[in-house]
């Protein structure tokens, strides 16, 4: 069984025992634009579209560096093909920084909600 543990989705065992579900079977959110934001316990996740994964990986790593001199930000990790995981708050103005950064290097960038 998976059940939402402390630190995310885990798997449950009849023995009591669990473990983290691993990062590439927990499906992305539905998503409705290039870029979408998923708060999550510890922070939040910045999902990317097929299209910014396909033909903009290069700027992925770039973001993260970027992403890491942001003051809410604690940590970045980029383990699940498509997302970016963030230790950190999401704040108003961090979504508006970081949609700001993508938008002058992808053009027609649609930001989902």
């Amino acid at each position: 069984m998976v059940s939402d543990g402390p630190y995310g989705p885990s798997i449950l065992y009849s023995d009591g025992s669990t473990e983290p579900v691993p990062a590439e079977d927990i499906e992305p959110p539905p998503l409705t634009g290039d870029l979408n934001f998923e708060p999550n316990r510890t922070g939040f996740e910045v999902w990317f579209s097929e299209r910014i994964v396909r033909d903009h990986e290069d700027l992925i790593e770039d973001f993260m560096a970027w992403l890491l001199e942001e003051p809410e930000v604690v940590s970045v990790n980029d383990d699940t093909v498509g997302a970016v995981t963030v230790l950190g708050l999401l704040s108003v103005s961090l979504e508006t920084n970081v949609t700001a950064w993508w938008a002058t290097r992808v053009e027609g960038l649609e930001v989902g909600r």
